[in-house]
Parts: C-alpha cells; sequence; structure tokens
C-alpha cells in the first residue's frame, strides 16, 4: 500500500509468502533468525517444499566460506520435506508427496534453486523453491532423517561408482569412514564389490567394527611404512573422502594414495577443492594409466536409480538429530566445524523430532526400530536365507507404515500452522499429533510382535536343523 501511495501506481501489489530461516548475514558470522518474501505465485516448472530435515556436512562451511560466496546465506544442502504447491506444467511430483532435494544437483540449465530475494536459500528454512526436475519422490521405506544425507553425500558417492563402472568382484578401497565413507561402503559392497576402509592406527578403534557391519571386507590401517607396502597396487579403484590436512594427519600424501592403485585404475576425489585436485602427481598418474574422478553433479536419472537402489538395499545413513531451530542449528554447525560429528547429523523440525533414527546396534538393524539380536544356533543356511527374507520384508512393510503416520503428521500440522484461525486450531493440531503418534506407536508393537515370532520359528527350525531335520524346519517357517 504505501508503494502504490508513494508511486502513484493503482494496481494491486501481489500476494505474497513469508519465508523463515536461518541464515549468516556475513562470513564468519553466526546463524540468526531471518525473514524474506516471496511472490504467491509459482513459476510453471517450480515448486514449493515445506522442508521437515537438513542435514549439515563441511560443505556448508566451505559454501560459507567461499570468496564468492553471497551473502545472507541459508545453508543446508541436503534435504526433504513435501510438495505444498507445484506449478502448472509440473508432472513429476504432486501436492502433499515427501521429496528429497541435494543442491549439489544440477544441470547446464542452471541451478535447482529458484532465485529467492536476496537470499542464498538452503535447507534451513521453513519451505524453498526448486525447479521440480530436481525434487525426486523419496520411497516409503527410508525415513526422513535417514533419507537427506543421501541427497548430498550419498549422491557423491554413487555417481563415481556408477560413473567409474567395475566388474563385479572388483578391490574398492574407502579412504575415510565418515559421511561419505560409511555410505560408500554400504554402495560397493551392495554393488558385488570387495570393500576395504583405509585409515590411521588411531582410527581402527572406532572403525574396525563400523566397517565391517557396514559391509567392508577389511580395514587397512596405513600409519606405517610396511601397512602402505602391503597395499601396494591393490585396488581397482580408490574413493578418497579426506582433504589433503586431513590425510597428513595419517601420515599420507597424494602420492601414497596413488601407489595403492593398480594400473589403470580410477581415482575419486570427494573434495571440492580445485586447488587440492591441482595438486596431485600427473607424472606417477600418466606413467600408469590412471584415471582422476572428480566429483559432479549427479543426473537426474542417475539420482532416481540411487533412491530406488537404496529402497532395494536397504542402504541408509547412521545419523544424529537436533532440533531445527536457532540454538541447535549453532550448535550443530559447530559440531561439523570441529569435525565432531561421526557420521552426519540432521536437524529436524519440531512437527518431525518424533521420527524414529536408524542406530548402529549389535544383531539384525531395521529402518527405524533398533535391532533383534539373532540366536546363537546352528542354523541351516536355507533356513537362515528364509528367516532373513521374512524379516527383511516385515520391516520395510511395517517402516513404510510408520513413516506414512510421521508424513500425515508434519503435513497437517504444517498446514494448520499456517493457517490463518492458527490460534482457533491448536487443539485439532494436538488432535492430529495424538492421532499420528498413536498410529506409529502401534506399527512399533506390530513389528515387535512379528519379530518375536520370526525368532520362535528361527529357534524351532535350528533344533530341527541342527537334528537333520533342515526341511522340516523350513516348513515350520
Amino acid at each position: 500500500k504505501e508503494r502504490r501511495a508513494n508511486d502513484g501506481d493503482d494496481a494491486p501489489a501481489k500476494p505474497t509468502v513469508v519465508v523463515r530461516c536461518l541464515a549468516l548475514k556475513e562470513r564468519g558470522g553466526q546463524l540468526e533468525p531471518m525473514r524474506f518474501t516471496l511472490d504467491e505465485e509459482l513459476d510453471p516448472k517450480e515448486v514449493e517444499i515445506v522442508v521437515h530435515a537438513c542435514a549439515l556436512s563441511r560443505s556448508d562451511l566451505q559454501a560459507a566460506a567461499d570468496e564468492d560466496a553471497a551473502f545472507p546465506l541459508v545453508p543446508g544442502r541436503e534435504i526433504i520435506g513435501h510438495v505444498a504447491k507445484a506449478g502448472s506444467a509440473v508432472s513429476s511430483v504432486r501436492p502433499g508427496q515427501r521429496v528429497g532435494v541435494g543442491l549439489q544437483m544440477g544441470d547446464v540449465d542452471g541451478d535447482v534453486l529458484v532465485k529467492q530475494a536476496p537470499v542464498s536459500v538452503g535447507g534451513l528454512a521453513d519451505r524453498i523453491r526448486v525447479r521440480s526436475r530436481w525434487a525426486f519422490p523419496i520411497p516409503d521405506a527410508l525415513p526422513t532423517d535417514q533419507a537427506a544425507p543421501l541427497m548430498g553425500a550419498g549422491a557423491v558417492c554413487w555417481s563415481h561408482l556408477q560413473r567409474a563402472k567395475l566388474k563385479r568382484g572388483a578391490k574398492v578401497g574407502v579412504i575415510g569412514l565418515g559421511g561419505i565413507g560409511h555410505l560408500a561402503v554400504q554402495f560397493a559392497s551392495r554393488m558385488g564389490y570387495a570393500v576395504d576402509v583405509i585409515g590411521g592406527e588411531s582410527d581402527r578403534a572406532h572403525n574396525e567394527e563400523d566397517a565391517a557391519q557396514l559391509g567392508s571386507s577389511a580395514f587397512v590401517a596405513l600409519s606405517d611404512a610396511d601397512a602402505r607396502k602391503g597395499a601396494a597396487r591393490s585396488y581397482d579403484l580408490l574413493l578418497c573422502t579426506l582433504d589433503q590436512d586431513e590425510l597428513r594427519a595419517l601420515g599420507l600424501k597424494w602420492g601414497d594414495c596413488l601407489k595403492m592403485l593398480k594400473s589403470d585404475a580410477k581415482f575419486c576425489v570427494a573434495c571440492e577443492s580445485a586447488a587440492e585436485v591441482s595438486s596431485l602427481p600427473m607424472k606417477a598418474m600418466l606413467e600408469r594409466r590412471l584415471v582422476l574422478q572428480t566429483s559432479a553433479a549427479i543426473t537426474r536419472n542417475s539420482a532416481k536409480e540411487m533412491l530406488r537402489f537404496c529402497e532395494r538395499h536397504r542402504v541408509c545413513s547412521l545419523t544424529e538429530k537436533a532440533e531445527m531451530d536457532a540454538d541447535g542449528a549453532r550448535k550443530a554447525l559447530q559440531r561439523v566445524s570441529a569435525a565432531d560429528v561421526r557420521y552426519r547429523i540432521v536437524l529436524l523440525r519440531s512437527s518431525a523430532m518424533q521420527a524414529y533414527t536408524l542406530q548402529r546396534r549389535d544383531g539384525l538393524v531395521l529402518p527405524g526400530f533398533g535391532s533383534v539380536p539373532m540366536p546363537a544356533l546352528p542354523v541351516p543356511a536355507r533356513l537362515r536365507r528364509a528367516t532373513d527374507s521374512m524379516l527383511s520384508q516385515s520391516a520395510v512393510l511395517v517402516g513404510q507404515l510408520a513413516t506414512r503416520s510421521r508424513d500425515m503428521l508434519a503435513n497437517a500440522t504444517s498446514q494448520i500452522n499456517s493457517s490463518a484461525l492458527h490460534n482457533s486450531w491448536q487443539a485439532a493440531a494436538s488432535a492430529v499429533r495424538t492421532g499420528a503418534q498413536s498410529l506409529a506407536n502401534s506399527s512399533d508393537s506390530v513389528v515387535r510382535q512379528m519379530l518375536d515370532k520370526g525368532k520362535g520359528v528361527l529357534q524351532a527350525g535350528g533344533a530341527k536343523g541342527a537334528a537333520g531335520k533342515g526341511k522340516g524346519g523350513v516348513r515350520a517357517l
């Protein structure tokens, strides 16, 4: 109204949407709450996404430190939310659908994010707008907090492994078992490769067990010359997730990494610094016909294939959760800066904090439901495979039920909170929360009953198998 009065323009002002976010207003500054407005009308090819979860990583710190960074800057490059609105030309996703966005994804047509006011917007906002072609439906079997890192860290290692086109049984080495490394181990092992995790002797105590559970064949400590000599010319592909400073802490240089590769092998670097890549010893690479692969934007088809692969092979991120508010985000970013996060830290909005988190425990790990220790019985291989299949299918089905209940909670709460009748709808919001939580608890109870029954069948079948009646055990199952 003020603008029309000043300009003498009688045209009605365009409706706008207020976006709340946490932004870095200057280089080296702290995250601060901030608001800006967007035109309510969407471009035909845009979607507006209400953010439920956002993972933070070292790349967010690098983006803020970049000399070309534009401020204010909202961190967060691994995002999960639901589609609130879709443009008239959008057919790949629909309103209400859970989707993921990774800001490293893009193509020759431009960036993923639509330019939003004077702010460089990432996932630490209540909503974002993106090109619909880069918003990917998330399979029901993938919990929200586990799916977020797949959109960044997962895309990096998937892109490297897929482009390498290795033969089944090839030997892959992963240097560093962090946010990218722990996903690379899962991808590579499920693709049929033999995977070693490579690190320092100081890493062995807390990484060796995790590496084995994730699918690694061995943990190779390269802190001494003898170990490096034993690993010489061993790998068809080496994926380095560390930068030069982290390599030096292990007593390694780029040249030491290249010595571990066979001739015609591939050396993949996940770092985003061109200066670091340019310091590679090119003479050694040329002499042995080594191929350098750098991180690049994943294609749209490749991203969809990755998500299907994760659902089919139960690839998931190991995460810590925190509240997506100013205090939680500041502490999370400080921990990332101090390298105090083991794998990934994911910020969740309060409506999504009821989501289950996959934790690493001994025994069989099920998405969102902890673990079920397997009995130490002489179980026939045929019976064990059948039992594993039953448990996996049960976990997927009930995981889908729990995921849908959480999505119902987040979607309904978001709609109520954005309503003009916010104050009068508090009772309704409370009822929605209670109902969705009850549904999630029910699904948890169902899966535990199924697993208890499965364990009983396994014990009975194992006893029959031990007595030479393996077929009877399978029939009982």
